[in-house]
């Protein structure tokens, strides 16, 4: 329950800058119509899309769709976990009744769920009217497709967390968000999709957590994955989510362990 009031906490905290909101809402539309219109502009006079066997239909589809998931994964918690770690606060969220890691994934949550009531719910209904796109035509894949970007939130939580407790042996963390950033935008099929790269880079992406972000999700939605494949692709979302949380418990852990130590 305590989590859930601070997440419920950070939502409320989160609605106040209407500024800030307005500049996302139109950034975001902007990044929609700029995308499309790459790909439009791209592929329309081409044979490439026959060849791998994709539309221009699901292919607008999966770039507008990245875009909007581009906005739900846009809060971070990387400065403020470091920042708390530089000026010594660390020692009391650690002293505090709560799991510090849970903590902070309900404080993500809570800022991404105010980014889906004040940005994502407006600018997906602008796309609908300007930019529209498929829709799954299933309960089912809406429900999975859910659950995968659930399961992506968490995976992306980890990433942060982790950048977020490199303050503690290297004070300052901003180029290893700036190098997470870089490798989520290559590798996790934001920008371009993963079945454009070839068969060995291919490969390697899938052996990667970054995919789990935006390829997975957005391959449910546009319909590029088949019903067979959802288990085992939510399997993997589920397996890397897991996996990833209990590794950064462990390194929150030995750092926690060792502040004590030696005393705050």
């Amino acid at each position: 329950m305590k989590y859930l009031l601070l997440s419920g906490k950070v939502l409320r905290s989160s609605t106040i800058y209407r500024f800030e909101i307005l500049t996302r809402i139109l950034a975001t539309l902007f990044s929609v119509f700029a995308i499309r219109w790459v790909w439009i502009t791209l592929l329309q006079r081409t044979d490439y899309l026959e060849r791998i066997g994709v539309t221009l239909d699901v292919m607008l589809t999966y770039a507008t769709v990245s875009m909007i998931l581009q906005a739900l994964y846009s809060p971070t918690i990387v400065f403020e976990i470091s920042q708390r770690i530089q000026n010594g606060m660390i020692a009391i969220d650690f002293q505090r009744p709560w799991d510090y890691q849970m903590a902070m994934l309900f404080r993500l949550l809570g800022m991404m769920g105010a980014g889906v009531i004040t940005v994502m719910v407006p600018v997906i209904a602008v796309t609908t009217i300007l930019f529209p796109v498929n829709l799954p035509d299933s309960m089912v894949v809406w429900a999975v497709f859910l659950s995968s970007v659930l399961l992506g939130v968490i995976v992306q939580f980890t990433m942060q967390f982790f950048i977020g407790l490199l303050a503690f042996p290297f004070v300052e963390v901003w180029s290893f968000e700036i190098m997470l950033s870089s490798a989520i935008a290559i590798f996790s099929g934001r920008v371009l999709p993963v079945w454009i790269f070839p068969d060995w880079l291919r490969d390697l992406i899938h052996i990667m957590p970054f995919r789990c972000l935006y390829d997975i999700p957005i391959q449910i939605y546009s319909g590029t994955a088949a019903p067979d494949q959802y288990l085992e692709l939510l399997s993997l979302q589920a397996a890397w989510a897991i996996g990833l949380l209990a590794l950064t418990k462990g390194f929150s852990r030995y750092f926690e362990n060792k502040l004590l130590i030696s005393g705050g």
